[in-house]
């Protein structure tokens, strides 16, 4: 084991036996009731959560909000395990929940969601805290968000940033999302690049989550085949366009922005997008992914 790396995988082997195990799942999912559920939870590590959560709230939400609390204290604990080169490498795994926390509030401010609601959907366990991520959630607006983050110089301010590419406009939602996402895993794969073994171990679950969204993007394409022509016209630049939110219009064919991140994961971007133009919907997409690692998985499914 290298040093630095024995005593907080100790810790954390000693934490598994606090994690709900499969039959704690069933049941659960037993229960006829989310009133039910809480009382069954009261009987497991996260007792204290709980007690402290219905003092706020109820039902679904008394559920979410013990879990975010347990998560986001048990994280926090996590780090304290290790330090040098294994704490860097957890940091980068928890920049997801930065990732994650952002989209919530690029969501939330899109449809003018009350601060409170966007709050209780993130997590605070990456690099910015509870005070950051609430002041961001209580902007007037995408713009002051945006330029809130650029005023504070985070890492991800320049690439929403440049969406936003004309002042009085509001870019589509998706590309703001898109943009986010690039900017994360681009800045992520800079950090991972060089390095031993343990890097690369961190760089190959990265490597999956790629895979995980734009599987995601190229099955809801391939519902669409009303965009096959444009995917087959356009994905040898990697031009695949971007979907309409639920509600809006057909995308316009000019002037949006890829939708699949680049580059990709295990799964070339450009063999993505050539089965979304040649595969004939879901079937035919799940049949051309049977020789990837996600094949049993996607036939299951």
């Amino acid at each position: 084991m290298p040093q630095g790396y024995g005593y907080g995988n100790a810790r954390l082997r000693a934490r598994r036996s606090r994690l709900l195990t499969a039959a704690d799942y069933n049941a659960l999912l037993a229960k006829a009731r989310i009133e039910d559920v809480i009382t069954a939870l009261t009987e497991t590590p996260y007792k204290d959560d709980v007690q402290a959560a219905l003092l706020r709230v109820t039902g679904v939400q008394c559920v979410f909000a013990a879990v975010r609390t347990n998560l986001t204290r048990t994280v926090h604990e996590v780090r304290g395990f290790f330090e040098g080169e294994p704490r860097l490498l957890v940091d980068i795994l928890l920049r997801r929940w930065d990732r994650h926390n952002l989209l919530a509030i690029l969501r939330g401010q899109s449809r003018e969601a009350p601060p409170e609601e966007v709050w209780s959907a993130m997590v605070p366990v990456g690099q910015l805290d509870e005070v950051a991520l609430r002041e961001l959630a209580r902007q007037p607006g995408l713009r002051a968000v945006i330029d809130l983050m650029t005023t504070w110089r985070l890492p991800y301010a320049a690439a929403l940033r440049s969406v936003w590419v004309r002042p009085g406009t509001v870019p589509d939602l998706a590309q703001l999302e898109l943009a986010l996402y690039r900017s994360h895993y681009a800045a992520m794969r800079e950090v991972l690049r060089q390095g031993n073994g343990n890097r690369a171990m961190v760089l190959a679950q990265l490597q999956s989550e790629v895979d995980l969204i734009n599987l995601s993007t190229t099955m809801r394409l391939a519902r669409r085949p009303d965009l096959t022509e444009t995917v087959q016209q356009r994905y040898r630049t990697t031009d695949v366009r971007s979907l309409p939110l639920r509600g809006q219009r057909a995308p316009s064919l000019t002037g949006a922005l890829p939708l699949l991140l680049e580059p990709g994961g295990y799964l070339r971007t450009p063999r993505l997008a050539e089965l979304v133009a040649t595969a004939g919907g879901l079937e035919g997409m799940v049949r051309g992914l049977s020789d990837s690692r996600y094949g049993p998985a996607l036939a299951t499914g």
